[in-house]
């Protein structure tokens, strides 16, 4: 996890190097307002979590969720071994979280550990986002 420039407010996701078919094939979003899995865009926008396509073998089960904190982006590069996820994070924010609230530092959700309120990520979310 790196330190960046970000305001206090949203998790966010950025992509390197990524076609959209890359992205609709690997990756769905939990927006930071909504119940629903979404489909990404290559202009990045703002998110709670990144879920793993759950029935690509090339994806890592554990995690298939990721939980991108309101105070940090996450940065997706593709390339042609596959793809790469870097984190970067607001650094007073990120001292605040170390220092004070620890349970709500930087989460990864292993397979079949889904936060409360968040959908499964099953192939019935996955091919009813938007």
């Amino acid at each position: 996890m790196g330190l960046c420039i970000k305001s206090f407010f949203g998790g966010e996701v950025t992509f390197n190097g990524c076609s959209q078919e890359f992205i609709d094939a690997n990756f769905r979003f939990k927006p930071e307002n909504g119940p629903d899995l979404v489909k990404g865009n290559l202009d990045g926008f703002d998110i709670d979590g990144i879920y793993l396509n759950p029935t690509d073998p090339a994806n890592p089960p554990d995690p298939s969720i990721i939980k991108v904190p309101d105070h940090c982006r996450a940065e997706i590069t593709c390339s042609e071994e596959g793809y790469s996820i870097r984190y970067c994070c607001n650094i007073a924010a990120n001292i605040y979280v170390h220092l004070f609230k620890p349970a709500k530092k930087l989460q990864s959700f292993g397979h079949g550990d889904t936060p409360d309120g968040w959908p499964e990520n099953n192939d019935s979310n996955w091919n009813a986002a938007n």
